[in-house]
């Protein structure tokens, strides 16, 4: 069974890795996809690699090769050189030089394919959605403990836990979607079909309503940026503030609510958009954003 959590930030990602190792999974059970680098302190998810080996074999095989082929081709056709050697030092040092290089290259590209699991998906996992900024958390977990681990991730700081469905066992043909996937930088796949879990609903619906109404004012994924063109302040861990960052007052459920359905001076009220069941799912997702 494959889980994946959707984190703002890599810190309450490491979070998450440390609580999942904790219970007994390992760095092969979990994955990080971003549409940006992450980097992660060293030790939190490393994973021995031959990629070099792999570069230096490829280098010497197709340098080596590249080499016996220009030995063949010089010594075993007759050619007319005009009295010219037919060896020549210095452009067969080139080609050999640029052979080799191509080798370790290629190699190189090679093996980031197989290791990444682009062409040939590590335990047939399916590849997850990843929004702009976030950071998704693929966990491969025992049937029996999806509740425990999904809650695990939220505890973690997860805004949202989705269930992957499993994918198909052919991968012929898989390769070519794999490329044009690179070519076009898309690193996201369509969500239609997900069936979110039972305690991840309300906070779906959060989100999708925070997208909506609330995310052309505010951030949620980032702290407050003084440069940022949104006019409403920055709502990143919101309820782990000691204050709210306009009126100073101690955050609090009650007061978010009242806010979202009232508004503000320049903040419009949604009493009239929203029920109260949709106002209490975007408070919960903006709550869910920040747990640790």
């Amino acid at each position: 069974m494959y889980l994946t959590g959707e984190f703002p930030d890599a810190a309450s990602t490491v979070v998450a890795i440390e609580a999942l190792k904790a219970r007994r999974l390992t760095a092969d059970d979990l994955d990080v996809f971003s549409t940006e680098p992450v980097e992660l302190p060293a030790g939190i998810l490393d994973r021995p690699s031959r990629m070099s080996l792999a570069a230096v074999l490829g280098a010497a095989t197709i340098g080596l090769g590249a080499t016996g082929f220009l030995y063949f081709t010089q010594h075993h056709y007759r050619l007319i050189t005009g009295g010219m050697p037919i060896f020549s030092f210095w452009a067969t040092g080139v080609i050999t030089y640029e052979m080799t290089m191509l080798g370790a290259i290629a190699a190189t590209f090679l093996f980031m394919l197989h290791e990444s699991g682009l062409i040939w998906p590590r335990h047939g996992a399916p590849a997850p959605a990843v929004e702009p900024g976030s950071i998704v958390l693929r966990v491969h977990c025992p049937d029996d403990q999806v509740t425990e681990t999904g809650e695990c991730l939220y505890r973690a700081g997860a805004a949202r836990v989705e269930k992957l469905s499993a994918p198909s066992r052919d991968r012929k043909g898989a390769v070519l979607p794999i490329l044009l996937g690179l070519l076009s930088l898309s690193s996201s796949l369509p969500a239609a079909g997900r069936k979110p879990l039972p305690w991840d609903k309300n906070r779906h619906l959060g989100q999708d309503l925070y997208r909506e109404h609330c995310a052309v004012c505010h951030d949620i994924a980032k702290p407050h940026d003084p440069k940022s063109k949104k006019p409403g302040p920055s709502l990143h861990r919101l309820f782990q503030n000691e204050k709210l960052p306009l009126t100073g007052a101690k955050p609090s459920r009650d007061y978010v609510t009242v806010k979202i359905k009232f508004g503000g001076q320049i903040m419009p009220p949604f009493i009239k958009r929203m029920t109260d069941a949709e106002v209490n799912a975007v408070v919960d997702y903006i709550e869910s954003t920040g747990r640790k």
